[in-house]
């Protein structure tokens, strides 16, 4: 993983926020990942994707 921009997050509607705040969760999320890239080899490991790298 290069970039975090590769990973999909999706952020169910709730009640109470609004578009704006929807689209910043994802995106911060994203920032702390790539600040702190073992991470998210954490979570790719966790569910078997870097079994044959």
């Amino acid at each position: 993983v290069r970039s975090m921009r590769g990973i999909a997050i999706d952020f169910a509607e709730q009640r109470g926020l609004c578009r704006k705040i929807r689209q910043s969760i994802p995106a911060a999320i994203r920032r702390g990942l790539e600040k702190q890239p073992e991470i998210a080899f954490r979570l790719l490991d966790a569910h078997d994707l870097l079994r044959d790298a």
